[in-house]
């Protein structure tokens, strides 16, 4: 499992969410988080809280199925 979110949400705080799914999943299942350039203020933040990895809007399929996969499979 991962969870890949926005950090600009319409009724939330994505910031506020990673923190609620670390809390209430307790899991340390991969976080992906996508965000624009106006948004890095909240990058320090998302990453305390969990964040594995930062996927820039508008993002490459091919990309985030890559850093999905290398989260995802073992080390060889």
């Amino acid at each position: 499992d991962v969870v890949i979110s926005d950090l600009r949400l319409p009724k939330k705080n994505g910031v506020a969410l990673l923190g609620e799914v670390r809390t209430l999943r307790q899991h340390d299942r991969p976080i992906f988080v996508g965000i624009t350039g106006a948004e890095m203020i909240s990058l320090e933040k998302a990453y305390d809280l969990g964040m594995h990895e930062l996927v820039e809007k508008p993002f490459d399929r091919q990309l985030l199925l890559e850093k999905v996969i290398r989260h995802l499979l073992p080390p060889a």
